[in-house]
Formats: structure tokens, C-alpha cells, sequence
């Protein structure tokens, strides 16, 4: 369909050109407007006959002749539109419009190599001939030679700079390579263009995106839907480049409209359900963390995600349950048992937490952090020993989350002061003793 279009598209360019022949009736009958398309061939037939024509006019007769054609119920016979021209290119061979003209047919055909041929040798008489690389680009696209292809349409750009067509397709094929700096600067200029704005900045948000510049693809994806484009799920798209840069009320807004839409894919109720959980709307966050294990009850992050929610909320026997059955689901996944044995501390559970923690350290034994909370049940259970061998562990474990953690609770306690960053672990030594002599740490 799309090498068909082009080709309408070349014969629409040139099938109007004109020439002034010795036979002036059939002149007027042959170029000149108020005839069908079949009186004019008739005309330029008769043209092509006629011994008072040099070679050039005559081959200018056969050219219009299969424009005429061309335009007449015999669009789709494109063979005598083929052999009109190879009558013109034998009176006249570097003619360069009949070669163009020529390609594009073959290219209507699907017989793509001889019009890459054609195209080849149009080039070969003008590098700058207009649409020429263009439509070798097509075709080259045809028989899957990406690499041919975007250097054709490369080329055009250049030629051509106000193609928007080419530089549309550079940014296509640049997206598939990954060439995502490129992609950018073509789809901008199809903007400054005013060609397919709407499907431009949406292909420019997900270049984006893949960046990583999160902020410049929601705008890009906000500019898209003001330029019309119409998909829902460009507020999928939306909402997930403003879940990653934090703008969480945004995320509801248009992950709302995808649920009002009828959307109901599962990882939707998990990015909105968080981003009511950072909103503080609690509530709505569990409402949709249990859609979403209505959707998919198998996966335990679900549970593990309302589990979050209800420690937030002090409802610790309920996260509990929640976090038993995702173990219950995913036993090797460690988060699952330090986020229990959070809410099992939160109840003054310390052997829970003790067994918990020990079990996310044989699944994740460089989990320093966890080796502190335990140190810290250890205390409460008055195993002194075995929390002083667990905070021992965290000091020298260069761990810089887990040292943070010892600091700041250090701190509160009042065993060290001010700034908790870079702490000697002399003194982090010292705040141990501190703790350790403190039935309160």
C-alpha cells in the first residue's frame, strides 16, 4: 500500500509536464486542458506517429502519452505505462523525468530492484533530484535493507531539507537502532515542519524516555495529545514518565483517565496505587493494590505493595498476613521477610524478627542493613553477644547503606552527635558500648 502511494505520488509530480510540437492540432488535443485522459493519450499517440518531430519532442510525446495513461481507467496498466516510457528513453536517454517516472512504476509493480535501478540512474544524472532518494529509500525499506534505506533517507534530508516525510522516517529507523540523539533532531524537524505533529512529539517523548529524561518526555507527550493524537494510551506513556520523576498527582490524573477509559492492565493499579501511598491517600492506594491482586493473585508483589500501605497506617497484623502470603508465593524473595520482620518488630516480636532476618541473610548474605536490625532484636532479647558480633559485622562491612542506618538510629539515641556522615568506626565503636549498656537501644 505504501510503495503504491508513493508511486501516485510520482506520477501526479510529472505526468503534467508540456511540449511544443510542429503538429499544432494535435498539440492543442494532446497537452492543453478540456480532454478526457483517454482523448489526450489518443492525441499524444498520434504525436508520437508523426515525421515532423524531432527525436526529443518525440520523446516528450511518449512521456506525456504515459501520463495521460497514467490518468485515464487504466491506472492500474502499468506495463504500457512502462512501455511508454521505454519508448521515450530510446529517443532520448538521459531523460532524466522518464527514468524518474520509469522507477516509480516499476516501484507501483513491487518490482523493487529494477526500481532501485531506475532510481539509481536518475541519481547518477542529477544527486540532488528531487524525491529520488526518497523513493530508493522506499524501496530499499521494501526488501528489508535497513541500512540502505536510511542512508537514502539520510540523503534526502539533506537534499531536501523541508521533506518532513524523510526526516520522519530517519527518526523511525534511528528509534529502531537505538540512534536516539538523531531520532530526536529528525522528529524535531518534522515539528518546525507541521507534519504529523501529533505522532512526532509522541516519538520524540519515547526517545525520550529511553534516555532516561523523563521531564522532557512528558512534555513532548503533553505537546503530543494538544496536537491531537487520539490513543489512550498516550496517558499510559504520560503517567509513567511522571511516576519517574516523582510528580505523583499527575500520575493519578492520568492513570485515572486510563481505569474511566475501561483500561485494566495490572501494573497500572501498582504505579497509581503508589502514587496515592507517596499522596498520602492511603485508602485509595490499598484500594488499588487489592485490584491489583484481584487481577493477578499469584504474583506476591501485590501483597508485598498493601503490605506497605497497612505499616504505613499501623495496621501491622494485616501487613503481616499479606506479607505471609506473598512468602507463601515467592519464599526466595529476602524483601518479603525484612518487610515482616519490620511490622513483627513494630509488635515487640523480637524472635520473629530475629528468625525473619536470619533467613533474608541466607538468601542475601551481603544485606548489611539487615544484619543491624537483628543486631537490634538480638539486644532486645538480651543476646548481647550475638548483637554485638551483628553490629561488628555492619561497621566492617563497608556497607554504606547499613552503616547510615547504625548512624542515624546512633544519633537518635543520643550516642553520637551531629553529623552522622563519615564516622570514624572508632567512634560508631564506642556508640556500640553506648547501646549495648542501654536497656533502651
Amino acid at each position: 500500500m505504501r510503495n503504491l502511494l508513493v508511486f501516485a505520488a510520482v506520477l501526479y509530480l510529472f505526468s503534467g509536464s508540456t511540449i511544443y510540437a510542429d503538429d499544432e492540432a494535435d498539440k492543442k488535443s494532446c497537452f492543453y486542458e478540456g480532454a478526457t485522459p483517454d482523448e489526450l493519450f489518443a492525441a499524444c499517440g498520434r504525436l508520437t506517429e508523426s515525421t515532423n518531430l524531432s527525436d526529443e519532442k518525440k520523446a516528450i510525446a511518449f512521456y506525456n502519452r504515459a501520463g495521460h495513461l497514467s490518468r485515464s481507467d487504466h491506472i492500474n496498466n502499468l506495463d504500457a505505462i512502462i512501455a511508454n516510457l521505454d519508448s521515450a528513453l530510446q529517443f532520448k536517454p538521459d531523460f532524466i523525468e522518464a527514468l524518474f517516472y520509469r522507477a516509480g512504476a516499476f516501484m507501483g509493480k513491487q518490482e523493487c530492484v529494477r526500481s532501485i535501478a531506475e532510481f539509481t540512474a536518475v541519481l547518477d544524472l542529477n544527486p540532488k533530484y528531487p524525491t529520488a532518494h526518497y523513493n530508493r529509500a522506499i524501496c530499499y525499506e521494501h526488501l528489508k535493507d535497513s541500512d540502505a534505506a536510511l542512508a537514502d533517507f539520510k540523503a534526502e534530508t539533506i537534499v531536501n531539507p523541508d521533506n518532513a516525510e524523510a526526516f520522519y522516517r530517519v527518526g523511525l529507523m534511528e528509534m529502531d537502532r537505538k540512534g536516539y540523539d538523531v531520532a530526536i533532531a529528525a522528529f524535531g524537524r518534522v515539528i518546525e515542519l507541521g507534519h504529523k505533529k501529533d505522532w512526532s512529539y509522541y516519538k520524540r517523548g519515547k526517545a525520550h524516555e529511553a534516555k532516561g529524561d523523563y521531564q522532557k518526555a512528558a512534555s513532548d507527550f503533553t505537546s503530543a495529545i494538544g496536537a491531537g493524537y487520539a490513543d489512550i494510551q498516550i496517558y499510559r506513556a504520560r503517567g509513567e514518565a511522571y511516576w519517574q520523576i516523582d510528580a505523583y498527582e499527575s500520575v493519578i490524573a492520568d492513570f485515572t483517565r486510563l481505569v474511566e477509559a475501561g483500561e485494566d492492565w495490572p501494573w497500572l493499579y501498582v504505579l497509581r496505587g503508589y502514587a496515592f501511598y507517596k499522596e498520602k491517600a492511603f485508602q485509595q492506594s490499598i484500594d488499588d493494590f487489592t485490584t491489583y491482586i484481584r487481577l493477578d493473585e499469584k504474583n506476591a508483589a501485590g501483597y508485598r505493595f498493601r503490605a506497605m500501605v497497612r505499616t504505613k497506617m499501623g495496621e501491622f497484623n494485616s501487613a503481616i498476613e499479606d506479607l505471609s502470603v506473598a512468602i507463601a508465593l515467592d519464599p526466595k524473595d529476602p524483601d518479603n521477610f525484612f518487610d515482616r520482620a519490620e511490622n513483627y518488630n513494630r509488635k515487640g516480636k523480637h524472635k520473629r524478627v530475629v528468625k525473619d532476618l536470619t533467613i533474608v541473610l541466607e538468601l542475601d548474605p551481603q544485606r548489611a542493613k539487615a544484619l543491624f536490625h537483628r543486631g537490634l532484636a538480638y539486644k532486645r532479647l538480651e543476646a548481647i553477644s550475638d548483637a554485638k558480633a551483628d553490629f561488628d559485622v555492619v561497621i566492617t562491612s563497608g556497607s554504606e547503606t547499613a552503616i547510615k542506618t547504625m548512624q542515624e538510629h546512633f544519633v537518635k539515641k543520643g550516642y553520637l552527635a551531629g553529623d552522622v556522615d563519615g564516622v570514624a568506626s572508632e567512634a560508631l565503636q564506642k556508640a556500640v558500648e553506648a547501646c549495648m549498656a542501654d536497656d533502651d537501644c
